[in-house]
């Protein structure tokens, strides 16, 4: 048997020690079950009761296969493609854009170097913004583009008839389908003749 003094001795250690491992362990867990102890500075996760000494989880910086992460830029548009390619300058770095949301004629279809010479007035050696982030298979950054009177390049090309509005990547690009109905109401550009023919079809049979 112990004797009182034994027992507050033994009861006195122990619970130093569970105030010890409690001010290791304080707080909960994160969603990966696992935590830092204070102690030791050790990232660990309980798993079925045990704590297990674990690498933590790398934070989100919010990119994905292929993409960058998304953020404006300024930049000097430096070339011209076509009707809904561009190439900028920002810094030294020069970037292609595919203009989002539009779809112009080819460069041998018609109406192709008409939407060609529309987006030279418009942008070529002008300021412009537009953003990082998703690229197609070719590689060029899919991105809207803001004029330096703060309009959206790609509506003001549907106003005009220079361009169709690419429904399948861009069903619901707000105001576009407006914009190229109200240009086919007024024939303007492309819509002044009759049969005209989506890009994306002639590209079929070439």
């Amino acid at each position: 048997m112990f004797g009182d003094f034994e027992l507050r001795t033994i009861s006195g250690i122990l619970l130093l020690t569970l105030a010890a491992f409690a001010s290791g362990h304080g707080g909960g867990t994160d969603d990966n079950g696992g935590h830092t102890d204070n102690r030791t500075g050790i990232y660990h996760q309980h798993i079925d009761g045990s704590a297990k000494p674990s690498t933590p989880s790398r934070p989100s910086t919010g990119k994905s296969s292929g993409t960058v992460e998304r953020s404006s830029l300024s930049a000097k548009v430096v070339g011209i493609q076509d009707g809904d390619t561009i190439t900028v300058l920002h810094g030294e770095e020069q970037y292609k854009i595919r203009i989002w949301g539009i779809d112009t004629p080819e460069m041998g279809q018609p109406f192709g170097k008409a939407a060609k010479q529309a987006a030279s007035q418009l942008l070529f050696e002008k300021e412009v913004q537009f953003k990082l982030g998703e690229k197609d298979r070719y590689g060029r950054i899919i991105s809207t583009v803001t004029m330096p009177n703060g309009d959206d390049f790609g509506a003001t090309m549907l106003l005009s008839g220079h361009a169709w509005h690419y429904v399948q990547y861009a069903p619901h690009a707000e105001g576009y389908a407006e914009l190229q109905a109200k240009a086919k109401r007024k024939k303007s550009g492309l819509w002044a003749e009759q049969g005209a023919v989506a890009p994306w079809d002639w590209r079929k049979k070439k």
